[in-house]
């Protein structure tokens, strides 16, 4: 029921700006001249109200332009921006500026690993996973050490504050806030001589949350652990532009790629991958190859049918004469003999060369006698000589 009220109340709100002077913008810029509910104007405000005699200097340049040539011990350096991935000469600009004895607040959405592996720290991105899971508007609330009671917590209607440090340093570092999960939100890191506050939810230094309720008393108890007199405050108004910093100043989503290690892999993983296929796509695809019939034994096709006209027609004398001219023909290829059926050496021969038994080839040599001299030759007589060929033909060494 409270979900819907608030719901209910944000419409109406939304929809009054929208009747005068259009629907404001939800663009999460951070800047601080910007009066939009992701504005940090308000923020901003808070700070000239809590340090009325320090100056305030803009920065528009990276940090090591801003921090590195700074000889001062008690200045504070506030970041407020989306993205914060700052280069290498930007980290160790930060690292010797805090060392020094200087005080940095950054507080961002997503920071940069290695920037937080410098420091032994680790952060969950909450909003990596609204990318993957869409995450609904609901009452999210967030409070600091000292004033975690259900009365002096801080809320506002919008997206989830989930983010947190999932890792930390028990001996360099404290926990000085939470969100709404009662995870640390927000901690101090004790470098050298100075010290590092760091903030991941960007979003509670925005005009919408510190306008909302009692809210502002969130940014000004956190003002309240800097410095009481910082001689210098350096409004970071570069990386709230660049989500990474090039060389040139300017930022780019596939710079952003390659500052998270893993990313970086997969994103030339997947383009190794696309170029393996356009070069295997590019290849003309080899159409299905035929298939080829073996080519057909002419002469085995004339003989079965000269074969099959003699049975047609009954003429079983020539049938026997072309089996017994085939028979010689074999013997005098093979064995070196000019066929002489009718004599006994060369029945004896021929079985001395063939290992066939005598006696089978001498009845192949009666029958084969008998069917030359004969007229005409009955089936039965044909079938005899077409079985003792072919037993001479199973039998032979």
């Amino acid at each position: 029921m409270k979900k819907g009220i608030a719901y209910i109340i944000l419409v109406v709100i939304l929809a009054a700006c929208s009747a005068k002077n259009g629907m404001p913008s939800l663009r999460e810029t951070f800047a601080s001249k910007d009066d939009i509910p992701f504005g940090t104007s308000m923020a901003f405000s808070l700070t000239k109200a809590c340090f009325p005699n320090t100056n305030i200097q803009v920065s528009t340049r990276t940090a090591s332009e801003t921090l590195g040539w700074t000889s001062n011990t008690g200045s504070l350096y506030i970041s407020i921006s989306h993205y914060f991935f700052p280069k290498d000469a930007d980290l160790n600009a930060i690292y010797n500026f805090v060392a020094d004895g200087n005080t940095a607040f950054i507080s961002a959405i997503q920071m940069d690993s290695s920037f937080l592996a410098g420091m032994y720290s680790n952060m969950l991105h909450a909003e990596i996973f609204t990318h993957m899971m869409p995450v609904s508007l609901t009452k999210t609330s967030l409070h600091l050490q000292d004033t975690s009671s259900a009365k002096n917590t801080y809320s506002y209607f919008y997206l989830p504050f989930a983010s947190y440090f999932s890792k930390t340093d028990s001996i360099i570092s404290r926990t000085l806030g939470y969100n709404q999960f009662n995870k640390p939100n927000c901690i101090v890191i004790f470098w050298g001589k100075g010290r590092l506050y760091l903030h991941c939810d960007a979003r509670a230094m925005s005009n919408y949350f510190l306008l909302s309720g009692n809210n502002a008393e969130y940014f000004t108890r956190l003002m309240q652990w800097m410095p009481q007199n910082p001689s210098v405050i350096y409004w970071d108004d570069f990386y709230r532009r660049n989500s990474v910093a090039g060389k040139d100043g300017s930022g780019s989503g596939l710079a952003f790629l390659f500052t998270l290690p893993a990313l970086a892999m997969a994103f030339i993983l997947l383009i190794f991958l696309l170029l393996i296929y356009m070069l295997v796509g590019a290849k003309r695809r080899q159409r299905i190859v035929p298939v080829i019939k073996a080519p057909e034994n002419a002469s085995v096709k004339f003989a079965e049918a000269i074969a099959g006209l003699y049975l047609n027609q009954k003429d079983n004398k020539t049938i026997a004469e072309k089996m017994i001219l085939y028979f010689n023909e074999y013997t005098r290829a093979h064995y070196f003999m000019q066929a002489n059926i009718s004599t006994a050496e060369f029945n004896e021969a021929l079985s001395r060369k063939s290992g066939v038994a005598k006696e089978w080839v001498q009845n192949l040599s009666l029958h084969i006698h008998k069917l030359q001299n004969a007229s005409q030759v009955s089936d039965s007589d044909l079938l005899i000589l077409n079985e003792l060929v072919q037993q001479f033909y199973k039998s032979r060494k």
